[in-house]
């Protein structure tokens, strides 16, 4: 609801400042006088952009209570209650909500499904499908149903992002690279100190090597025939001792002993000595020597990288369970969505027909005799409204056309009357009319006024007329004034009120003698 406008250097007017009640006011004064104007102002402080302004100074204000904010607004720090709105215009347009700046497109969307403009030659919200479905749905006046088609669909909408995110693409096939990477270390369980034990026994199997590699060199070289051979000599060298050398055959005899000795020795240590099987331990050392390969290149690396797969593992499978549980529960909210969807398109198709019958009526009692129409049909997929595509229409020329390609300016703002009219639980909108009485007079006008009035026992209503039909109902009446070079708007008295009825019916200028 509108509860305040004021403004400074709007076009003709110095200032003004108007208090709105909360049923019908009326704004009324000669022709020509900027009444209009004043409704331009209020409709670029709500956020539309309208041609209007050639004063750097301008400066429009409104206290305004709002029932229902949506989630955007909430997080940009806009709740529900009463908020002071305030446009510094000319070629920058500045605007501010309880002195904050905000962009014109968060305004327009503070007001946007609540006041509703209708002026001659303007966009309405009226010609919106979407905004019929609407009508149509508060027609139907089942707030539950709504609720729980809301609700499913809102929770579709959140599992589809979700399965979205989670499927990764080869999702599957990605566990078992990581099962294979992960593999080698679950089967061989490896550890830095593993790693160390088996270079240390490695080291001590090729030195081993080495040692019996020389040993049996040895022992080769004192194989039994070269033992045999020294022992020959050393008995032949005694039997001919008178003619070698002395000492010579003993020393023979020394020689052929100690390689004996030495050769039992060697083939004794040989026999003892048990040389550990390299083999095992060479493939488990290539088994580290492929981890440093693929996950090195050292230890800390290693243990950082299997950590790592590991995680992604256990993510990857914990992905895969939350997709399945996912998908499973969307499977099924999108069951219940086409069912409660299915529902909703059965409501509309029954209430439309009885819709149609209300406005029709109240389009006849306003002098339109026009055969309105709510078309409905199907969609094959889910809407955040549902499954209907509603539209209104009216006969022209035999045929069924939208509002929009039939209705003129005054004609619209009376059919917006019908329909709202038509409506249940309307409350808390406000709906602001501009020369709604074009082209009509006397009965009609009076009945247009009557249907105003009703209007506003609901709403918050705000208008522009000629009609003292219309002006006699109103809650708060405005006078726009011509003066001098400017013009000003003034909130009337009930005396004042009866001039002005009186300036309506006869034409004649009374406010010079009220003044």
């Amino acid at each position: 609801m509108i509860l305040r406008f004021a403004g400074k250097n709007l076009l003709y007017f110095d200032s003004f400042d108007l208090e709105f009640s909360e049923g019908l006011n009326v704004i009324t004064g000669e022709t020509g006088a900027g009444k209009s104007i004043l409704l331009k102002g209020l409709q670029a402080l709500l956020g539309k952009r309208v041609e209007l302004f050639d004063n750097d100074e301008t400066w429009l204000e409104a206290l305004v209570l709002i029932d229902a904010v949506d989630e955007e607004l909430k997080e940009l720090g806009i709740q529900r209650g009463e908020h002071i709105v305030s446009l510094s215009a000319g070629k920058r347009w500045i605007y501010r909500i309880d002195g904050r700046m905000y962009p014109q497109s968060v305004v327009e969307r503070m007001f946007e499904n609540d006041v509703h403009f209708h002026q001659q030659n303007t966009h309405v919200n009226l010609l919106r499908k979407r905004y019929q479905l609407s009508l149509l749905d508060r027609f139907c006046d089942n707030p539950q149903l709504f609720s729980d088609y809301a609700e499913a669909y809102g929770r579709m909408i959140e599992l589809r992002k979700i399965v979205e995110e989670l499927n990764v693409e080869n999702l599957d096939q990605r566990i078992e690279e990581l099962n294979r990477e992960l593999a080698l270390f679950e089967k061989y369980k490896p550890s830095e100190d593993e790693e160390k034990t088996l270079k240390e026994r490695f080291e001590r199997i090729n030195k081993a090597k080495q040692i019996v590699a020389l040993v049996e060199e040895i022992l080769n070289a004192l194989d039994e025939d070269l033992t045999t051979r020294v022992w020959r000599l050393s008995f032949s060298a005694e039997k001919m001792a008178s003619l070698v050398p002395k000492g010579l055959p003993g020393l023979l005899r020394d020689i052929a002993e100690k390689s004996d000795e030495v050769r039992k020795l060697v083939t004794r240590f040989i026999n003892e000595m048990q040389l550990e099987d390299s083999r095992e331990v060479e493939a488990r050392l290539s088994v580290y020597n492929e981890l440093k390969r693929r996950f090195g290149p050292d230890w800390e690396d290693i243990k950082k990288n299997w950590a790592k797969l590991e995680r992604e593992k256990s993510e990857l499978l914990s992905n895969k369970r939350q997709l399945e549980l996912a998908d499973r529960e969307l499977r099924s909210i999108e069951k219940r969505c086409w069912d409660l969807a299915e529902k909703l398109h059965d409501n509309r198709l029954k209430a439309a027909g009885e819709f149609e019958g209300f406005v029709r009526q109240h389009l006849q009692e306003l002098a339109m005799s026009l055969k309105f129409s709510v078309k409905i049909g199907r969609l094959n997929q889910l809407t955040p409204s549902g499954i209907s595509d509603v539209e209104f229409v009216v006969e022209a020329g035999g045929e069924e056309k939208p509002l929009r390609d039939v209705l003129s300016g005054g004609e619209l703002s009376r059919m917006v009357l019908a329909v709202h009219l038509s409506v249940a639980n309307q409350a808390g909108n406000v709906f602001i009319f501009d020369e709604i009485d074009s082209g009509i007079g006397g009965m009609t006008g009076n009945v247009l006024g009557e249907k105003l009035k009703s209007l506003s026992r609901t709403s918050q209503v705000i208008v522009v007329t000629h009609l003292p039909q219309i002006a006699r109902y109103a809650d708060t009446h405005f006078v726009v004034l011509k003066e001098d070079r400017s013009m000003r708007v003034k909130s009337l008295t009930p005396e004042e009120r009866r001039y002005e009825l009186l300036r309506m019916i006869g034409g004649e200028d009374l406010w010079g003698d009220v003044m």
